[in-house]
């Protein structure tokens, strides 16, 4: 979930879906290359971005990025609370 920050942060606080993801993968390519990582999971995904999905929800639970109805659709943003955590 505090890659999600981070990951959102580095951008100014607003990026796509498709830029967090990539950011992610660069920092943790090497584990997420892994045979466990790359089988699909629910939606035909490779489970690194469903995890990462799943992160973005804790995220969005805990008031650190907004929720679709604020951001729009695939784009992730942080909230007040998320611009300022310590992670």
């Amino acid at each position: 979930m505090y890659e999600i920050v981070r990951a959102l942060q580095s951008f100014g606080g607003r990026a796509t879906k498709d830029q967090v993801e990539r950011y992610i993968l660069s920092k943790y390519e090497r584990v997420f290359n892994l045979p466990y990582y790359q089988q699909p999971v629910s939606c035909g995904v490779p489970r690194w971005q469903h995890n990462i999905a799943w992160a973005k929800e804790g995220a969005k639970r805990r008031g650190l990025v907004k929720w679709p109805s604020e951001s729009g659709r695939g784009i992730w943003e942080l909230t007040h609370e998320g611009t300022t955590p310590k992670v």
